[in-house]
């Protein structure tokens, strides 16, 4: 059998953090605060792929949003493909997000966010004959402070830096 690379800490450590982002999502949260709850998700994801793109890329996204989709009672898959294509643009350049300043990364996670929530809102408007609302994006605006916020924190205590 070959290596993957994936030491058992190291997938403890991203199957604990991929959970907890699950959990997050559906937590209740005051009302401040409610604007970045579904962030979560994407943001653990987006720090693996950047992080492990090697072991943790489309497969990993499609996985985690069947896992959303159903813990949401949503249309089973439209989460699953969207965090596939998210998965996908960012593992594709990975190499080229390393290395751009924070507020750099911050810019490009917001806009992945708005990307990825437009792809489910588009799928569920589409699915279910309700009007695209494009004013649902706007919440999506203030998740790069919060991506601000998580590498920084996660680069302090993980022991293996982006590469």
């Amino acid at each position: 059998m070959a290596n993957s690379g994936i030491t058992v800490n190291e997938m403890l450590r991203i199957v604990l953090t991929l959970a907890l982002a699950l959990v997050l999502q559906v937590s209740p949260w005051p009302a401040p605060l409610a604007i970045v709850r579904d962030a979560w998700v994407p943001l653990v994801l987006i720090y693996w792929v950047l992080a492990m793109s090697d072991q943790i890329n489309i497969g990993t996204g499609f996985t985690l949003g069947l896992l959303w989709d159903a813990q949401l009672n949503g249309i089973l898959g439209t989460r699953a493909l969207a965090l596939s294509l998210l998965a996908y643009g960012v593992a594709s350049s990975a190499s080229q997000w390393r290395t751009l300043p924070l507020i750099q990364q911050t810019a490009f996670f917001t806009l992945s966010m708005v990307a990825l929530h437009g792809v489910i809102l588009g799928i569920e408007s589409f699915m279910l004959s309700t009007g695209f609302r494009a004013s649902l994006l706007w919440n999506h605006a203030f998740d790069g402070l919060l991506w601000l916020g998580f590498s920084l924190l996660i680069g302090r205590l993980s022991p293996k830096k982006l590469r």
